[in-house]
């Protein structure tokens, strides 16, 4: 160990070596010195195995207290609140540069524990009374070490329940603490539900300014017998003070018109440092004025504009606030803009770079449980809940912990399902370190509490139950929530992998309500204090140093103006790996408690650093270079900043503005109404789009599917205005007009008639209605020739047995080759009856544009449940096949044997990866000629887990014996080796109240096999469905129609893939893909699948990933689609051979992307066909262009592609990058009817060319 554990001082270049083994490294040419010392055994390896934490034992630590479950404490109703435990915090007090713990204990005296520099292993001597910081009548809560006197060393503030809070300045003197309470002095001694403090520099003026977050007063006695005195005014009706403390207005009586009351939190407090007091600047700076249980928060710099921004954490249906700062001493809330859900019960938030991109990102921990038996035993009666979280509006709450990744656009990812975090237990805090020092942010989670309050078998009470009683006095004889602590391994920029057990944490179940890290024994590496209930606190030190595990550096800042440890700084370094991190300064982090004010980064195998840059809170850059591992170090702000680069690429798409007018919002419809137990609604499937010419301008015109209750929106293209941006006249008469009957669903856009215009064909679907309903009729609209339609009555068949069928996708092709073009329409649910099988419909054309319906004699009539479909030639043999996909099914092939259709699912590979499969697009996409395939599905960030051995089941039929058909989901648990529910006792009972004659306790739910629940033999004279596979993929194709599924990249996965744009869109020579991602209609408890931003994937990487896919996030693509995104069409609007966006949007807007693609990275070369009468868009076309230096480039000219989509017919290749001018290019068609032709094109002709049939 160190003799002197502290960095070697430095004073103004001026060097004071304690010995030759201490290497000391001027930091550039400043006057200004980084200082390092070694850590002991350097690179000796003392321990061969053992797990990465070893306890020390409280005899040994000194840590020798309890914070107790004190049932006769006057307060012991905190025990019911976030406030049970007390927190602790760590920092060097008294300058020797050891930290002390200091631990704010709740329902006893608090602890201050001196640490005595000892040996290997610290140990520490209490302190608490000799400092004056016992306080042992309050009860007291978080607590901070911040330097607030900007003097140099660190003071300690606490929070006291219901008491002024605590500053105690630090006046200490070498050896000697001395802690003076300053509180009322700085303005800080507010008496309230204090519970956090969180300290930073938001308005950069050099000094630590504070955010207090309170939570909720707890009246002594619980609620009066007499009620609380209310008075009405002019804004509404109002809880007299004192009691509004404590209680708000509720609900209003219907009868009395009096309201009755509940309980009530606290606002939250931001305090300027003005130098030598804090000034109360909450409502000035732009806090909302509400009172929230918050619970955390967290200071970060989300949109990286060198301004702290502040997220808070809080519980219950209130929601979490996301505030901007604006550099002008306020904020703005942003969190509906930002986030597209939140936690709902919001515990701990921890910030940090946990995918090393050097953008900070958040995870927000909450208390769904991990095992089955948790899950179901604390569900509950959601109804009312769920009623009070939704009336708090935007963003949703989602009952599961969150994974927000930064994208440097200010807007994040969703991703805590994909990364293995979302399901946490009862989390307190969120605390994040590189524990095993491989480079990347590992996790640690405490969790427990005083009692199961959560568990749906022990009734809170109604509210007379609770006059004249505290919340905790309903559970005094319930047992104790203790739990296992859960730790993670950063095992992949998007995955956490449980490593508790193998690290040895949490191998005990405990109340723990917090953590705190430091480098406690000086070796580098990040130990860990924890703070439970009813157990002494436990020093975890690390042992990844004796173990040899990695190297390591600490960090130490020193500030030069009032924040003199440089909180708020972010530093960043290289390793010789090329490896990338960076770590933000702020200790205040987690939960309750504050971590010690150094940077600790682990290095691997790594042993030296390129370069190390700091940020500091006031803007200053600083620049290290050539920095050996195993230090720590000391780093002081210098006079001069260090010119800030700034290489911020043009995105390759820019987003258009003021489609606002186009938003089409859904008739309200609540599906679970009529089948409760549904996965998710199928009323919000929409909106389909087709692309074509219709008024023969020589533009591509739009219509965009409606939804019922809504007219049909044809959108005629008029051009670009000044701006460069597309203009739209919205055609608003008959037959648009009367279609609000009806709900869209595939459109297309085609010369079906033989006019040579183009038609309209609209597929009704949606289950607001009742099975075989007349609003279901699917409808054709011939067209004049300059964009007049009318509806052609009786060219469509009839209904089977009078029926008509919801539906889904329209796909059209020649695929008899007789000349006109044939339509496929996929059946997509039964109202009322999902999953039952709809009937498809195979429209077979005359020539004139009226069909007859062929599904029955090529085998389409009953799939499944329908979601896309392509033709394609996927075997190569000339004739185009029939991809379908589906839902709990597989994607299925029809090849075309010369007009008749087979089905060869099992031999082209594709029969067992059912799944929740949405869309599919074609196109060549690894240069071997042969069409393969991008497939949606449901993603890798939701609930859902399925394989080929564990598949994901649905079960419909009489299950419960009551002559009803209901689903049930179901799920194979590894553990217990059998079926278990995935839905709950309330939901489950309330949709078959006959389950409740079996089971009618929540413990009985959770402890049953899903067969102990429903007789077997019910369950097996059920329709059962299965999905085995839930990425989205790409299906290559050997030529001969058998494919590989290859997993898209892992952006592809964090939400439902719809719609699919495949084209090459920057003229590199190789296809790109964009991926409209995120479904909203999910059930209530599950909250949306909205994790996604949209994508782009770029084509021609090395990568073993389909096609070369590389993912490109949204800084530099431009793709930024939040929102429920569906069809995506491929438009040129600009005709320069670009090709834009058009995404449509459920309930929202359609979102236009200008693609704007670097000239000197590709060069677009753009096919338009011209086929003959019947099918003038060449529609089924095959398309081949060589160009020397590039692999092939083949796709189809498809009518209904991705998901509703109909895209305009041309096809966009590429010249590639550096391509002369007089380059030139061989095209190969195979046209419609079979026939090749070959022709030349070349580059000085311009990007467009147009071929034509012979």
């Amino acid at each position: 160990m160190f003799a002197n554990p502290r960095p070697i001082a430095v004073l103004l270049g001026i060097v004071s070596t304690l010995g030759s083994s201490l290497p000391l490294i001027r930091a550039r040419e400043s006057a200004d010195l980084a200082v390092y010392r070694s850590f002991p055994g350097e690179s000796e390896a003392v321990l061969a195995e053992g797990p990465l934490f070893r306890p020390v034992p409280a005899d040994h630590s000194g840590l020798d207290f309890v914070i107790p479950i004190d049932l006769e404490h006057p307060q012991r109703r905190l025990y019911y609140s976030a406030m049970a435990c007390g927190a602790v915090t760590v920092g060097d007090l008294d300058g020797d540069g050891w930290p002390e713990l200091f631990f704010s204990a709740g329902p006893v005296a608090n602890r201050l524990y001196r640490h005595l520099g000892e040996g290997d292993t610290p140990r520490f001597v209490e302190s608490a009374v000799a400092a004056g910081v016992a306080e042992a009548e309050s009860w007291c809560n978080g607590a901070a070490m911040a330097d607030v006197d900007s003097d140099g060393d660190l003071d300690l503030f606490i929070c006291r329940y219901d008491e002024p809070n605590r500053l105690y300045l630090n006046e200490s003197t070498s050896g000697e603490l001395r802690l003076r309470e300053a509180a009322a002095e700085w303005g800080l001694d507010l008496a309230d539900a204090s519970l956090v403090p969180v300290f930073a520099d938001y308005d950069r003026d050099g000094d630590l300014d504070l955010f207090l977050a309170t939570n909720a007063l707890y009246r002594k006695g619980g609620r009066p017998p007499g009620g609380v005195p209310m008075r009405k005014t002019e804004t509404g009706w109002e809880v007299v003070a004192p009691w509004d403390r404590y209680f708000k207005v509720g609900s209003i009586n219907p009868q009395t018109g009096v309201p009755t009351f509940m309980e009530t939190s606290r606002p939250n407090r931001l305090y300027r440092n003005d130098g030598t007091r804090f000034t109360d600047v909450s409502a000035a700076a732009g806090l909302r004025p509400v009172a929230n249980h918050t619970n955390s928060a967290a200071w970060m710099d989300f949109d990286h504009d060198g301004w702290l921004d502040l997220y808070v954490a809080n519980d219950f249906a209130d929601r979490d606030e996301l505030y901007r700062n604006r550099g002008d001493g306020s904020f703005v809330e942003v969190a509906a803009d930002v986030l597209q859900h939140t936690t709902w019960f919001s515990m701990g938030a921890g910030t940090g770079d946990y995918n090393n991109d050097g953008l900070t990102d958040l995870i927000v921990a909450d208390m769904l449980p991990t095992t089955h038996y948790r899950q179901k035993v604390t569900m509950g009666e959601m109804g009312a809940s769920f009623a009070e979280m939704y009336a708090e509006g935007l963003p949703r709450q989602n009952m599961l912990s969150t994974f927000f990744v930064n994208t440097g656009t200010g807007l994040f990812f969703e991703a805590a399902h994909m990364a293995g975090v979302a399901k946490t237990d009862w989390t307190w805090a969120v605390k994040r370190a590189d524990f095993d020092g491989d480079g990347r942010l590992d996790l640690y989670f405490p969790t427990g509490h005083a009692r199961d309050f959560n568990h749906s078998d022990y009734k809170k009470g109604s509210p007379a139950d609770r006059i004249g009683k505290d919340d905790f006095d309903l559970f005094l004889d319930r047992p104790e929530l203790r739990e296992h602590d859960l730790a993670f391994r950063g095992a992949t920029d998007w995955k956490f992998e449980k490593s508790g057990e193998a690290w040895g944490l949490g191998l005990e179940k405990t109340m723990n309500y917090g953590a705190a890290l430091a480098d406690l024994d000086r070796d580098g590496d990040v130990d860990l204090v924890t703070v439970p209930l009813q157990d002494r606190p436990t020093l975890f030190l690390n042992q990844s140093r004796e173990r040899g595990l990695a190297n390591h550096l600490l960090v130490r800042l020193k500030g030069r103006g009032a924040n003199t440890h440089g909180i708020g700084a972010k530093v960043s370094l290289v390793t010789a790996e090329g490896v990338r991190q960076s770590r933000d300064l702020l200790p205040y982090n987690g939960y309750q408690e504050s971590d010690e004010p150094l940077l600790h980064f682990g290095l691997g195998k790594s042993e030296r650093i390129v370069t190390l840059e700091v940020v500091w809170p006031s803007g200053t850059r600083q620049v290290l270079s050539d920095l050996s591992g195993n230090r720590w170090i000391e780093i002081v702000e210098p006079a001069e900043s260090e010119p800030l680069e700034k290489k911020e690429a043009k995105p390759l798409f820019r987003r258009v503005e003021g489609f606002a007018a186009l938003a089409m919002p859904e008739a309200p419809f609540d599906d679970f109404q009529r089948q409760p137990l549904l996965p998710h609604q199928h009323s919000q499937l929409g909106p389909g789009q087709a692309w074509g010419d219709v008024d023969g301008d020589g533009t591509a015109d739009l219509y965009l599917g409606s939804p019922k209750g809504q007219p049909g929106r044809l959108l005629l293209n008029r051009g670009l205005d000044d701006q460069g941006d597309p203009v739209f006249a919205l055609r608003m008469r008959e037959p648009f007009t009367d279609m609000t009957g009806h709900e869209d669903m595939g459109v297309l856009l085609l010369d079906f008639d033989g006019d040579g215009d183009r038609d309209l064909l609209a597929v009704s679907g949606s289950v607001e209605c009742e099975p075989g309903d007349a609003s279901l009729t699917d409808r054709l609209y011939l067209n004049d020739g300059k964009g007049e339609f009318t509806e052609a009555v009786g060219h469509l068949p009839g209904p089977v047995d009078g029926k008509h069928d919801s539906g889904s996708v329209a796909a059209a092709a020649d695929f008899d080759r007789d000349g006109d073009l044939d339509v496929y329409i996929g059946g997509r649910v039964v109202p009322g009856q999902y999953p039952e099988m709809p009937r498809s419909r195979f429209l077979i054309n005359d020539g004139t544009g009226r069909f007859t319906d062929g599904a029955a004699a090529q085998g389409l009539a009953e799939t499944g449940l329908v979601t896309g479909a392509l033709w394609s030639d996927a075997d190569g043999d000339g004739w185009l096949d029939l991809l379908l996909t589906h839902e709990w099914g597989p994607v299925r092939l029809f090849s075309n044997r010369q007009g008749k259709l087979a089905e060869t699912t099992e031999a082209a590979g594709l029969a067992k990866a059912t799944g929740f499969w949405n869309s599919l697009a074609g196109r060549d996409l690894n240069g071997d000629g042969h069409l393969d395939y991008l497939v949606g599905n449901l993603g890798k960030n939701t609930k859902y887990s399925a394989s080929h051995e564990v598949p994901e089941l649905i079960y419909y039929g009489d299950v419960d014996g009551s002559g009803k058909r209901n689903l049930v989901e179901a799920k194979f648990d590894r553990n217990l080796n059998c079926l278990l529910p995935r839905r709950g006792l309330s939901c489950s009972s309330l949709a078959m109240p006959n389950l409740l004659q079996k089971v009618n306790t929540y413990h009985g739910w959770a402890s049953a096999a899903l067969d102990d629940i429903y007789e077997k033999a019910r369950l097996e004279s059920a329709l059962k469905l299965a999905a085995t596979t839930l990425e989205s993929v790409a299906l290559i194709n050997d030529g001969e129609g058998r494919f590989t599924l290859q997993a898209l990249p892992t952006l592809a996965q964090i939400a439902p893939l719809y719609g699919i744009a495949l084209s090459d869109f920057d003229g590199d020579g190789f296809t790109d893909a964009v991926l409209a991602q995120n479904f909203f209609p999910t059930q209530q408890e599950t909250g949306p699948y909205d994790g996604g931003l949209g994508l782009l994937l770029r084509g021609g990487g090395s990568d073993s990933v389909a096609g070369g896919f590389k993912e490109i996030w949204p800084r530099e693509s431009g793709v930024i689609v939040p929102g429920d995104a569906k069809s995506l069409g491929i438009v040129d609007f600009g005709g320069e051979g670009r090709p834009d966006l058009v995404f449509g949007m459920n309930q929202a807007a359609p979102v236009i992307l200008m693609n704007e693609a670097d000239a000197t990275k590709g060069a677009p070369l753009v096919i338009t066909l011209e086929g003959k009468p019947g099918n003038h868009s060449a529609v089924g076309a095959r398309v081949t262009v060589e160009v020397e230096g590039l692999p092939k480039q083949t796709a189809e000219v498809a009518a209904g592609s991705g998901y509703l989509t109909q895209n305009t017919p041309e096809l966009f290749f590429g010249w590639g990058a550096g391509a002369k001018v007089d380059a030139t290019a061989t095209v190969t068609v195979r046209w419609p009817d079979g026939s090749v032709s070959e022709s030349r094109v070349s580059r000085g002709d311009g990007p467009r060319h147009t071929l034509t049939a012979k």
